[in-house]
């Protein structure tokens, strides 16, 4: 069919006529042809947008329903440092042609970094980084070109605007924490997942989402490159402990240990999780014993030979994600 301390937060809805416009332009695009993107058999496009005098670019995948009546949730998933678009969609399997939220397929979309300022801090050793990490550009403006890659999709294709989502490894786990911290991010992202992800201190400072956000944190107990009890406390690099971000984030969503619930759904997996099922202020903890810093898949997808019990994607952040609208 192709063509830092926690906050609570109260909800607050987002703004009237902001919704109005998405819906009116889901109906529009949804009755629309396919714009001239450069898809092909394997419904696929690069699509190259201009942020504050830059070019940026984000890989964007079709579902083979596409177009479906209602539209399609979307799916924004954002690589680690050094990391490429290409590979991400490789390792977090999002666009393989079954995978479905609300019995729809999903509008899978993988933007690409820009050029760091690396761990020297001159360039020299610079890496495609998201913002909020101390080897990110100064001033990279991601924020802005993900605001931008979602009106880009709302204009052109057929989105269900109250199903967009933020996926992230590592440095993009990171830069996806920020967004869910960040209010004009949380009126348009629904709930977010983090996997492996880089907790500088510059994707957690003044967390003020607008609303209780739903979130998803998997991380591996022998991540060797942020390990999951912390790290250099006290610089630029520290991150924290795993169990305590995840507590952070159930405070600012209202809630306290009374409501933890402790399960093993997978080998080796321990899960924590705070409020209802369901409920707008989830929060879902994952810790893997003997995980890597990887995304989790059973066939070692994102780095060869580092497995895990199961695949984050299929098994656990989508069935999470599509318990929630906004």
């Amino acid at each position: 069919m192709l063509c830092c301390l926690p906050t609570k937060t109260s909800a607050r809805p987002v703004a009237a006529h902001r919704r109005a416009a998405a819906a009116a332009s889901k109906r529009a695009q949804c009755g629309a042809d396919l714009p001239d993107w450069g898809f092909g058999p394997h419904h696929r496009a690069i699509r190259t947008l201009t942020v504050q005098g830059a070019q940026r670019e984000y890989r964007v995948h079709l579902p083979e329903d596409y177009p479906a009546e209602g539209g399609h949730p979307v799916v924004l998933s954002f690589h680690g440092n050094g990391g490429t678009s290409k590979h991400q969609e490789t390792a977090t399997q999002l666009s393989e042609s079954d995978l479905r939220v609300a019995g729809r397929g999903i509008i899978a979309v993988y933007p690409q970094a820009s050029l760091g300022a690396g761990r020297k801090g001159d360039g020299s050793d610079a890496k495609a980084s998201w913002q909020g990490a101390p080897y990110a550009a100064a001033d990279p403006h991601d924020i802005e070109f993900t605001m931008k890659i979602l009106d880009d999709l709302q204009d052109n294709l057929c989105v269900d605007t109250t199903r967009i989502y933020a996926s992230g490894k590592s440095n993009g786990g990171g830069f996806a924490n920020l967004l869910a911290c960040t209010p004009e991010a949380t009126d348009r992202i629904a709930a977010f997942a983090l996997a492996s992800p880089a907790l500088y201190s510059g994707t957690r400072v003044e967390c003020n989402p607008s609303r209780q956000v739903p979130i998803l944190i998997a991380h591996g107990t022998t991540d060797g490159t942020i390990p999951y009890f912390g790290q250099k406390f006290g610089t630029k690099y520290e991150t924290p402990d795993i169990d305590d971000f995840a507590g952070q984030w159930a405070t600012r969503n209202g809630l306290d240990d009374a409501k933890l619930a402790i399960t093993n759904p997978f080998d080796r997996t321990e899960l924590w999780t705070w409020g209802e099922d369901g409920a707008k202020n989830r929060v879902e903890r994952l810790k893997v014993d003997g995980m890597d810093h990887v995304w989790p898949t059973l066939a070692g997808l994102d780095q060869k030979g580092k497995v895990a019990p199961f695949d984050l994607t299929r098994t656990t952040m989508l069935p999470f994600f599509e318990k929630y609208t906004l």
